[in-house]
């Protein structure tokens, strides 16, 4: 539920704003989720391939950001591999905590390839 909260926040802050001055050129749109828990990759893989096709040349970035307790999950090859797949071939990137990989003793070198290290996923998060 948190992940879906997120989400919805991260698209109502992508929402566009009235600008005086006329552009033509697209907003690029962007879009960040914050996860605990590797089920949820499947419903932020599928929300990433929707704004991928809602958005199309508008389409920026999407970044999950995975925290917590599970992040040692990350390092299971048959069970991530899939959902990074997915993501990917939605123009999206996965993310581990390197504060929760710390925490829970997790070596960053034993990730799947192709998940990205942030220092901080909240942080993070809040930047993008």
């Amino acid at each position: 539920m948190a992940t879906v909260l997120i989400a919805l926040f991260a698209l109502s802050c992508n929402a566009p704003q009235e600008n005086s001055a006329a552009t033509t050129e697209p907003t690029t749109k962007n879009y960040v989720a914050l996860t605990q828990r590797v089920r949820q990759l499947g419903a932020l893989y599928l929300a990433a391939e929707e704004m991928q096709a809602e958005d199309q040349e508008q389409y920026g970035e999407f970044h999950i950001i995975f925290c917590g307790k599970d992040v040692g999950q990350l390092t299971d090859l048959e069970l991530i591999t899939p959902y990074l797949e997915r993501i990917h071939n939605a123009g999206g990137k996965l993310f581990a905590c390197g504060f929760s990989l710390t925490q829970f003793g997790v070596d960053a070198a034993d990730l799947a390839p192709g998940i990205e290290v942030v220092e901080n996923g909240s942080t993070y998060s809040l930047q993008m």
